[in-house]
């Protein structure tokens, strides 16, 4: 659970995690994630190094938003050295809040990039409901032991994050 934290990490042996080959699936479910900040974005990042540093370049992602009022269908590409954008332009407003479910293959894998993919909602800075459907990769093959969650400004005000691995 996220209380005015500036990130949320999922690292492999830190807290009893397990990110690893463990299972060949991970599902990340975020619920009633509230910024700080009005009008940020939502990030994920790797780590290879339990966490010391992150990875901050040669992320890719693609995206398509849906918004309750009809006014925004727009589909983004994304080639960052931030990270993986998620929620685009998520609210902090009286009842504003956003959630997803994020789907991970086998982080251990080393042959192939590490991608993700899932969907979300979010309650954005102009009162619209957005629905959201990404994936996303790191263009590098090699595994990665952990995941990082943070807004691009600002800290995370609330919000709970659940890790589930799967054996398919």
């Amino acid at each position: 659970t996220a209380s005015s934290s500036s990130e949320v990490t999922f690292i492999d042996g830190a807290s009893s995690v397990v990110f690893d080959n463990t299972y060949n699936i991970y599902c990340i479910i975020i619920q009633n994630i509230v910024p700080a900040t009005n009008n940020v974005g939502f990030i994920a990042t790797i780590t290879n190094d339990s966490g010391s540093s992150y990875e901050s370049t040669y992320y890719y992602g693609e995206d398509m938003v849906f918004s309750i009022n009809g006014a925004t269908n727009t589909g983004y590409s994304d080639n960052s050295s931030a990270g993986i954008a998620y929620l685009r332009g998520n609210g902090n407003g009286a009842g504003n809040c956003g959630g997803m479910n994020m789907w991970i293959a086998n982080p251990s894998t080393t042959g192939t990039y590490p991608s993700v993919w899932g969907n979300g909602v979010s309650f954005d800075d102009t009162n619209s409901i957005r629905a959201k459907y990404f994936g996303g990769m790191y263009a590098t093959t090699g595994a990665y032991d952990g995941i990082k969650f943070a807004y691009t400004s600002g800290n995370i005000a609330s919000g709970t994050f659940s890790l589930y691995g799967i054996t398919t």
